[in-house]
This record gives structure tokens, C-alpha cells and sequence, in this order.
């Protein structure tokens, strides 16, 4: 054996071992080891007693005992300094510097025990770290649960690096696993990390350890269990949940108890999320068998695409006679005006533009790809639908533009504007890739053109040019409602407040008096909360006496008093 290997690594070469499989049977008593080197992670398939169990590795830690052990101990930390930090007030400077801590843990832990798996993709975590800062920066509600979503999703691509996925040309199914795998840790990763990753055995012998370990790892797993069920039932019944109120309400350790509560469960969090990073393994070996997976011909794929093809040229017929045909039109066929006929199905619209994109990747996935013939007739179809697709999102805007000039701007139009944008780039792109014969290229430029979208939403702060848009209307255009910038987050008032000496006097002194009455919402009462966007609210609306002092003396008083 010695000899065939020596022959074996002159053949090969140490510029192509790492991409070559290698493949040693070893007998050890009455069994067998088969051990597979592919891409540096060893494999190890047990045989014994003509039972084969085939366990799938990666480069973890040998010593998985400590590193659990060690994971355990810095989540329990994180669990206590996130509750200093998150508990009893808004998320700001808080949620970034809390993350920014487990990431530098992560780091740590894996420089210590898994230094090769850390290094690959590690930069990728400073991407979840920039969307944790927006949190510090922007105030605007949906787009910070996004930021938070945004998190989670950057949290979990280094898992590709550490399984040997190429970014560029990892599939939608290596992301989708990636994000399964750093979700399911959040949830349960702590339950696996004390049931089998931390060996109280090694620690202390006595069954008494293994009952604790035991007793603790069904109390997290009654938590979750407790939250979700209890929050449907209270939901569904108002006697049970004024009975879950009262439980509540009662409360024995006075904060201590929620206190607890929220370092558990930020503890679980920290505890899933360390060990997806140090821990977890890949779901299969690389160069594996597989399934095959099923196959359509073009004949069942073409009627399909070409039903819902007909459906979009039939769509695009219409609109092209109500939206550019004229008011005058749109008046004598529906009754309505062209402003009042833009105003519905903005959102349908773009929802139809979106599910195109999965119904189109689904198809091609599904499509024999060894026939020329099918292959050139999907495309031909695939180039249509996009262009269909194109026109419907020509006439969303167009909608758009006919609803913003007749009643205004609204960050959910906004929002919906911008995403049907980022779905007519990615089905641009899935032109340029998959209808090309490139397929491995295609998850990468949705997933990166994601969170580019996202960050540009964050730059471009969405309130403030929603302000800027409605206030710069002309008083002909239509209705101003000032009572609706005045609800908006505290990214708005900056830009607001500057404009307010531009609206006529009954409009702005309207909107002074409701901002002022939102002034304490927006106060930062400790560091914790902090943001950029509260701060500069703050700062604005200390100008605002300045600008109130034009209102008449009705207005000014009503302001005064609120």
C-alpha cells in the first residue's frame, strides 16, 4: 500500500491533490474504514458487521467536547450582555454592538479551534455587521426588520466558504441550505450543542451531570414550544389569554424573571449561531450520488409557459389601451378617473412580476437539457415571457406615476417601486445566465443584487424622499396630506422641518403641531437606543419654534398647547 501511494502522489502531483479524490480502506478489528479526501475534508464511511453507516464530516474541531463546552460558556456570556443591552428599549446602536460581539467571539472561537474552516469566509460576517449598523442609522420600521432579516441571511454564507462552495458559482439550493442550516441552529443549534456537543461525561462521571444536561436541554426545548402554542390559543380564545395575561402578570422575581427570559433566549440565539459556524456539517459529501431529479419535456414545459404567456400579452393588451390611451378613455369605459383607475392593483402587478422569476428557474430546472431542440425552444420562450414581464413593469410605473401625481407618494408604493426594480434586474440577469447556459452563475447576482437593493434603500432613506416628493407637488397637482408625513419615522423630520416654511400657513402649521406632539416619541432617553435618525430628528425639532412662530394665532396656540 505504501508503495502504490508513493507512485500514486508522483502521478498526481501537489498542485492537483487538492482537487483529486482519494480513496484507503483500513481494517481495524472487525470492521473497516473507508476514508475519502475530497477538497481536504476527510470522510469517513464505518462498515462492521455487515452494517454499513455512512457519517459525513468536515473539518471540525477533534476536540468537540471543549469547543461545545467553550461555545456554551460565551453564549451564556452574550445571552447576559445582550439583556443589558437589548432589554426595555428600542433597537439601536444596542442590536450593533451586540452583534458586532458575537461576531468577534465567532472569530475567536474559531481562530482557537477550527483555524482552517474560520479563515474561508470570514470577511462575508463584516456584510451582516454593515446591515446591523443600519439598525444605529435608519429609524424606518419596514426597512430595519429587513436590515434584521438581512443579518441572519449575511450570518449564514459563510457556511458555503466552509463547505467548499464556491460563491460565484454556488446554486440556489447551496444558499437555500446555507440559511436553513444558520436558521435551524437559531432555533435548536443550543439543544444539540448540550445533548451532544458538550461531553459532561469527560467533565464529571456521576449520572447526576447527564440528568442536568438533560433537564436543561428540555426546558429550551419547552420554551419556543410554550411561546408559540400559548400565543395561538391566547389568540384564538379571550378567556385563555386573559388567563395567560394573568399568569403573566404575575410575577414572583418582579424584572428578574424577564430579565432571565431575555438572556436565555439571546443565549440560545448566540449558543445556534456559533455552532453553525464551528460545528455544523455539511448535508452531503461533495461528488455524492444523488437522486436523479425529475424531468419535463418541452412539450408539457411549452403549453404551461405559453398559457401564462397568453395571459401576460392579454394583461399588456389592455393596459396599453387604459394607461396610454388617455383619461378621457379610461372615464367612458370604467367610470372612473385615470388617477382613480392608477390607483388599484399597483401591488398586484408587482407581485405577478415577481413569482415569474421562480416559475421560469423552476421550468428550466425541470427541462431535459440534453435535447438541442427543447433547450432552444425554452429559451425562445423564456426571452418572450421576459419581455412581457418588462412591459408589466413599464405599466406598474406608469401607474405609479399617475398615483403619485394625483394624491401623492407613499413609502409602500416606494418600497414596491424599488423591489419590482431589483425583480426586473434579476430576471435581466437570469436572461444573461441560465437562458445562456450558465446556470451556476445566476444565485450569485440575485443574491448580491439583494443586498445591494437593500443598502441602496438604506442610502437613499425612503422617508425623507417621500417628504421631499409630496411637499415639492404643486398645490394644483392634488391633496397634500400632512397628517400622514407627520406619522412617518424620524428619518422624515429632517426633511420635513425644512420644509415646512414652504407649505401655506393652515398645512404647516397642521404638521408643526403633530410633530411636536411626536417629540418625545422620538427622544433618546440612553445610549443604548441611540441612532443617527433620532438624533437629527431631535436636532430638527429644536428648530421647530423657530418655523412655528409664522402660524396664525389660532394654530400657534393649538401648537403651543400640544
Amino acid at each position: 500500500m505504501c508503495g502504490s501511494s508513493r507512485r500514486a502522489s508522483r502521478y498526481v502531483g501537489r498542485a492537483d491533490l487538492e482537487h483529486t479524490d482519494v480513496t484507503l480502506r483500513v481494517r481495524l478489528g472487525t470492521g473497516s474504514q473507508v476514508l475519502t479526501l475530497h477538497d481536504r475534508v476527510l470522510y469517513v464511511a464505518s462498515m462492521t458487521g455487515g452494517k454499513s453507516g455512512i457519517t459525513i464530516g468536515s473539518d471540525v474541531a477533534t476536540s468537540t467536547g471543549v469547543t461545545g463546552l467553550s461555545i456554551l460558556g460565551i453564549a451564556l456570556l452574550l445571552g447576559i450582555g445582550g439583556d443589558v443591552l437589548l432589554h426595555g428599549t428600542a433597537w439601536g446602536l444596542n442590536f450593533a454592538v451586540w452583534v458586532a460581539t458575537l461576531i468577534a467571539q465567532a472569530a475567536a472561537l474559531g481562530r482557537d479551534h477550527t483555524p482552517e474552516r474560520s479563515r474561508r469566509g470570514r470577511w462575508l460576517l463584516l456584510l451582516a455587521l454593515g446591515f446591523a449598523l443600519c439598525l444605529a442609522w435608519r429609524d424606518n420600521t419596514f426597512l430595519l426588520t429587513r436590515d434584521v432579516l438581512a443579518v441572519m441571511a449575511a450570518l449564514a454564507l459563510p457556511l458555503l466558504r466552509a463547505w467548499d462552495v464556491r460563491m460565484v458559482t454556488a446554486r440556489m439550493m447551496d444558499f437555500a441550505a446555507a440559511l436553513a442550516t444558520t436558521l435551524a441552529h437559531l432555533a435548536f443549534g443550543s439543544l444539540f450543542l448540550l445533548s451532544q456537543d458538550v461531553r459532561w461525561n469527560d467533565l464529571r462521571r456521576e449520572e447526576t451531570s447527564r440528568r442536568i444536561g438533560g433537564v436543561l436541554a428540555g426546558l429550551l426545548l419547552a420554551v419556543p414550544i410554550l411561546i408559540v402554542f400559548g400565543s395561538l390559543f391566547a389568540s384564538a380564545d379571550p378567556v385563555f389569554g386573559g388567563l395567560v395575561e394573568d399568569l403573566l402578570a404575575w410575577n414572583p422575581f418582579g424584572p428578574t424573571f424577564s430579565h432571565i427570559l431575555v438572556a436565555g433566549l439571546l443565549a440560545s440565539v448566540a449558543a445556534g449561531f456559533l455552532r453553525s459556524q464551528l460545528l455544523s456539517r455539511r448535508l452531503w459529501a461533495p461528488g455524492a450520488a444523488r437522486e436523479p431529479r425529475p424531468s419535463a419535456g418541452i412539450v408539457t414545459l411549452g403549453i404551461a409557459l405559453s398559457a401564462l404567456i397568453l395571459v401576460f400579452v392579454l394583461f399588456v393588451a389592455v393596459q396599453a389601451r387604459y394607461l396610454f390611451a388617455g383619461g378621457a378613455y379610461v372615464r367612458v369605459a370604467t367610470g372612473l378617473t385615470l388617477a382613480e383607475y392608477a390607483r388599484q392593483g399597483f401591488f398586484e402587478l408587482v407581485a405577478a412580476a415577481a413569482l415569474t422569476v421562480p416559475v421560469l428557474y423552476g421550468a428550466e430546472w425541470l427541462l431535459d437539457s440534453t435535447d438541442p431542440k427543447a433547450v432552444r425552444s425554452f429559451r425562445a420562450l423564456g426571452v418572450v415571457q421576459m419581455l412581457l414581464v418588462g412591459l408589466v413593469v413599464l405599466s406598474a410605473l406608469q401607474r405609479m406615476r399617475l398615483y403619485t401625481a394625483a394624491y401623492g407618494l407613499t413609502e409602500d408604493r416606494l418600497f414596491g417601486a424599488v423591489f419590482m426594480l431589483w425583480i426586473a434586474f434579476v430576471l435581466v440577469w437570469f436572461g444573461l445566465t441560465v437562458l445562456r447556459g450558465r446556470r451556476e452563475r445566476f444565485a450569485f447576482g440575485a443574491v448580491v443584487t439583494g443586498f445591494a437593493t437593500l443598502g441602496a434603500l438604506n442610502l437613499m432613506n425612503p422617508d425623507g424622499v417621500v417628504v421631499r416628493v409630496n411637499v415639492g407637488r404643486t398645490p394644483a397637482a392634488g391633496r397634500f396630506d400632512g397628517g400622514y408625513l407627520a406619522t412617518l419615522s424620524a428619518d422624515a423630520v429632517p426633511a420635513l422641518v425644512a420644509r415646512l416654511a414652504s407649505l401655506p400657513a393652515e398645512q404647516r402649521c397642521d404638521v408643526a403641531r403633530r410633530l411636536a406632539q411626536r417629540g418625545d416619541r422620538d427622544a433618546v432617553r440612553d445610549w443604548r437606543s441611540w441612532s443617527v435618525a433620532r438624533h437629527r430628528a431631535q436636532r430638527a425639532l429644536r428648530r421647530l419654534d423657530l418655523v412655528r412662530l409664522r402660524c396664525s394665532g389660532s394654530a400657534r396656540a393649538s401648537a403651543s398647547a400640544g
